[in-house]
């Protein structure tokens, strides 16, 4: 294990794996978390962009889980970026629906780092418009509208 003190937090690495000292009351604990403060937007009805701040180490990639439920148990769907992106998106989802996701770092010899927080990101509620939309008129006063809902 290796040390670097700071102001007021100490980090060590733990193999590859940088990890952090919190205070948590009176007790003290240690976190791997190599992505830290991720954030998502939903970009469209069927996109999503996970974004997240580097703080690895020497990581081979990153690992991204995305589910429907916040324990993933439900639909749990596990996808990768290399090491450095801080960026990930999410193509071919349902309309307004609801995703969570959390990333961890992922280290030679098979070893990785605790998750991050969890990111709730519910895609975009766009539908189609009608289509074709025709008019005709019936009289001085008084269109007729038809078209084709989508």
């Amino acid at each position: 294990m290796t040390w670097a003190l700071g102001d007021n937090q100490a980090r060590a690495f733990v193999g590859n794996i940088k990890a952090e000292k919190i205070a948590q009351g009176d007790q003290v604990i240690w976190t791997r978390v190599a992505a830290k403060n991720p954030s998502g937007v939903a970009v469209s009805n069927t996109e999503t962009t996970l974004s997240w701040t580097d703080d690895a180490g020497i990581e081979l990639g990153f690992i991204i889980d995305r589910a429907l439920d916040s324990a993933f148990t439900v639909d749990l769907n596990t996808s990768s970026v290399a090491a450095n992106e801080q960026i990930f998106s999410d193509n071919g989802l349902t309309h307004n629906t609801t995703y969570y996701y959390r990333v961890k770092g992922d280290y030679p010899s098979g070893q990785v780092s605790d998750f991050s927080s969890t990111v709730t990101i519910t895609t975009l509620n766009l539908v189609a418009p009608p289509s074709p939309a025709s008019a005709t008129g019936t009289s001085n006063s008084s269109i007729s509208l038809s078209w084709v809902d989508n």
